[in-house]
């Protein structure tokens, strides 16, 4: 019997990526949903998650803006049912992350491509350094590398803008502390030995890999090409001392973006780079179309759960233990050939 999987946001921008990369499994009938069908569900109004009842899988690819998929989520543990949770916006991961709802089912967390895949290198990193650790919580960064002239749909507009006005977060010796939307920065080789510098953001990967390895994570995200990098903490700053005018000035921001970005630019590739370091040892991902990536990392998680990766206790599970971070990645790079893996020291 095939697989059902239901993508909440499959017409979106990478709920479309998602829906293709599924696409390629075999023995998986996939759906879309969303508020407009073809499978009605919205996540504002719990009397339409009957329709989960129909399928095995549901995949939140929604725009995490004014939308939680938390509800959603208990629903499906308490209906036996698996959701996959796609956002990378902190403040929704978090609240994931808090849920205690008791029954049979799941909801993993930090599915994608990041947090996700870049969570499985992590993971990979800290399993090969562990013998390295003797007793204490070492520093593991982690560094993101993104194109800002290519397309994006708008919850990715909406994360860059969070990422601009919400604290970063970071671990010292196994404490969580917050510091300014840009953190220090941090320069860090990504694949094909290039160094760059990124700026400590407060993306979800932090506690993620904190959790899964027990490591003094910290996450810098670095834009390209670099020479819009001053332009970018810039802006961080203008939004910090915006005073009474910073609501407006994020309306602005976020307005800016969706132009350019989920709009002019919307079919443009955009190009990723992830690097992850850890004492000695280090592992980087490169993809020129990080829309596929993400869209081949979220079908990757579908098939481990098809491959029978299940945790065995319901409730909230972080993806990179309820699945193999090596079969993750195997399963990316199969459905995505463009993705590109390094695991040098």
């Amino acid at each position: 019997m095939p697989l059902r999987v239901l993508v909440v946001g499959g017409a979106g921008f990478y709920g479309q990526h998602a829906v293709a990369a599924l696409g390629q499994l075999p023995d998986v009938e996939v759906s879309v949903g969303g508020r407009g069908g073809p499978v009605v569900v919205d996540l504002t109004d719990s009397s339409t998650f009957s329709a989960f009842s129909a399928f095995d899988v549901i995949i939140g690819c929604h725009d995490t803006e004014g939308v939680s998929g938390v509800e959603a989520a208990g629903w499906c543990i308490a209906h036996g049912k698996a959701w996959l949770d796609v956002s990378a916006d902190r403040p929704s991961v978090e609240r994931l992350l808090a849920l205690a709802v008791e029954g049979r089912g799941h909801a993993i967390v930090g599915v994608g491509l990041f947090p996700g895949l870049s969570t499985a290198l992590a993971a990979e990193a800290a399993a090969a350094a562990a013998a390295s650790f003797a007793g204490h919580y070492p520093q593991l960064d982690l560094g993101i590398r993104l194109g800002v002239f290519s397309g994006a749909g708008r919850g990715v507009c909406s994360l860059m803008v969070g990422l601009l006005t919400r604290p970063s977060i970071f671990y010292i010796a196994g404490r969580r502390v917050e510091g300014p939307a840009l953190g220090g920065g941090l320069h860090l080789a990504y694949l094909g030995g290039k160094s760059h510098s990124g700026r400590r953001v407060g993306l979800p990967d932090a506690e993620l890999i904190h959790r899964a390895t027990g490591t003094d994570a910290r996450v810098y995200l670095a834009v390209r090409p670099g020479i819009v990098t001053p332009a970018f903490s810039l802006v961080g700053t203008l939004v910090r001392i915006a005073g009474p005018l910073r609501p407006a000035v994020i309306r602005l921001l976020r307005a800016s973006l969706v132009l350019l970005r989920a709009r002019l630019l919307r079919d443009r590739p955009a190009p990723v780079q992830i690097t992850a370091k850890v004492i000695r040892e280090t592992r980087r991902l490169a993809c020129p179309d990080g829309q596929r990536a993400t869209g081949a990392a979220i079908a990757a998680a579908v098939a481990c759960w098809q491959a029978g990766y299940r945790p065995s206790a319901g409730g909230v599970h972080l993806a990179v233990e309820a699945f193999p971070p090596d079969a993750l990645l195997a399963h990316a790079q199969r459905l995505c050939p463009e993705i590109v893996l390094d695991s040098g020291g």
